[in-house]
C-alpha cells in the first residue's frame, strides 16, 4: 500500500498498517521495540552515510506539542539504530545531503527488532521517497528462523521477499537457490526437491516433517508462505537432521502478522492440513 507523504510516497508493510495500542505512561520496556534498518540511494540502491532520521509523536499530554522519541545518524554502510521506542505512531523524518527529505507517519509495532528499509531520491531527479517497513513474525522469531537468517545459515526467504518476487508457486521460490533442481517423473505431476548429487531433501511443514516424497507445491501455494528455508549439510538445524540430503523447511502464514485486507484463511490451512494428513499416511 503506498500513501502521500510531504515530500514523496510512503510504502508500508504490515507493521506499519497494524493498529498500535494507546500510548500511554504505562508502557514498560518490555513493549518498547528497537528500529534497525537502512537509507539507500533510489536510483543506484547505494547505502547513504549520514543520514539524519528522527522519530517523533504528539505528546499525550499536550497534542499541541511533539514529543522527539528518537534520533539516528546512518554509519557508512547505511545502517542505522534507534533507542528502544514505545508502539505506537510516529512522525518519521529522514535528511541526507542532496536528497529530498522523507516526512511520513509509521507505526511502530510487532517483534523487536522492526526493520525499516527508506529510500530517498536525489533532489535533481523527480521521483518520490520511499520507506518500507517489514514485520516480524512471532512464530518465525520463536522458531529461530531469523536467528539462522542473521547467522547466514542456508538460504532464506520471508514473505516479504516472496510477494516481492511476485512467486505463485513454492517451487518458483525453490529454482532460485543454486545447486538445487526440480524434476517430476511424468513431468506433468509437481515437481519434486533435488539436492546436488541427485538426493531428496525432507520436506518440513511448520516443524512437521513430512519426508522427501512430497512436492512442496501440493502442500501449499507461494502466497501461503511466512518463510522459506533450504538447508543441507552443516546448515542444516539439529531437530531437522534426520536426512543427509538436507531439508527444506517451510513456514505457513502467521495469523498475527497477516496484513489487513488479506485476513488470514482457515480453509486454507485446512486444505494445507489435508496435503500432511495423507503425505503422513501414502508418502513415507
Amino acid at each position: 500500500m503506498s500513501i502521500v507523504g510531504k515530500g514523496g510516497f510512503l510504502l508500508l508493510g504490515l507493521a506499519a498498517l497494524l493498529l498500535a495500542p494507546p500510548l500511554s505512561g504505562q508502557e514498560t520496556d518490555r513493549s518498547a521495540i528497537v528500529v534497525v534498518g537502512t537509507v539507500e540511494d533510489r536510483v543506484q540502491g547505494r547505502p547513504l552515510p549520514q543520514a539524519f532520521l528522527q522519530f517523533s509523536r504528539t505528546s499525550p499530554i499536550d497534542s499541541l506539542s511533539v514529543e522527539v522519541m528518537a534520533e539516528a545518524v546512518t554509519g557508512s554502510n547505511g545502517r542505522f539504530t534507534t533507542r528502544a521506542l514505545p508502539p505506537g505512531e510516529y512522525r518519521l523524518l529522514i535528511r541526507a545531503l542532496g536528497y529530498q527529505t522523507l516526512d511520513a507517519q509509521v507505526r511502530v509495532d510487532g517483534a523487536s527488532p522492526m526493520d525499516l528499509t527508506a529510500e530517498l531520491a536525489p533532489e535533481a531527479v523527480s521521483l518520490d521517497a520511499i520507506v518500507v517497513v517489514s514485520r516480524r513474525s512471532r512464530v518465525l522469531e520463536s522458531e529461530g528462523f531469523y536467528q539462522r537468517r542473521a547467522q547466514g545459515f542456508g538460504r532464506t526467504f520471508t514473505r516479504d521477499e516472496i510477494q516481492r518476487r511476485g512467486a505463485s508457486r513454492t517451487t518458483d521460490v525453490l529454482r532460485m537457490v543454486p545447486g538445487l533442481t526440480l524434476g517430476s517423473p511424468d513431468h506433468l505431476s509437481s515437481p519434486y526437491v533435488f539436492m546436488r548429487g541427485g538426493c531428496r531433501p525432507d520436506i518440513i511443514l511448520d516443524g512437521m516433517n513430512l519426508g522427501p516424497n512430497v512436492p512442496p507445491d501440493d502442500i501449499m501455494p507461494a502466497s501461503s508462505l511466512e518463510g522459506l528455508e533450504v538447508h543441507r549439510g552443516a546448515t542444516v538445524p539439529i531437530r531437522y537432521r534426520g536426512n543427509p540430503c538436507g531439508a527444506v523447511v517451510m513456514w505457513s502464514i502467521d495469523p498475527s502478522a497477516q496484513e489487513p485486507g488479506h485476513p488470514f484463511s482457515w480453509k486454507r490451512m485446512a486444505v494445507a492440513g489435508g496435503f500432511v494428513v495423507f503425505s503422513i499416511l501414502f508418502t513415507r
